[in-house]
């Protein structure tokens, strides 16, 4: 949880369930964007946000090391641009 590839994960995840969000709460028919309550999906967003980064905490102890799944099938990448001696 104190590590910055943690926070990136909680985040983009975060992220996608916002956008989900938003999705349900336009729903299936045409959308009319100047009448829409913007004020109730950006909460709705906003929720799903909180929701997810929480899942994410909690999520810490369960999953792999540092990571914000709850999978152990999810591990740390190396960072891109760092090659490794015997790669060349």
């Amino acid at each position: 949880m104190f590590t910055k590839q943690f926070w990136v994960d909680a985040l983009e995840r975060a992220a996608k369930t916002a956008a989900q969000f938003a999705l349900v709460m336009f729903g299936g028919d045409a959308v009319d964007a100047w009448n829409l309550d913007w004020k109730a999906i950006l909460g709705t967003m906003v929720a799903g946000a909180v929701t997810s980064v929480l899942t994410s905490v909690v999520s810490l102890p369960i999953g792999g090391t540092g990571t914000a799944s709850m999978s152990h099938a999810v591990e740390l990448s190396e960072p891109v641009g760092r090659h490794r001696a015997n790669d060349e």
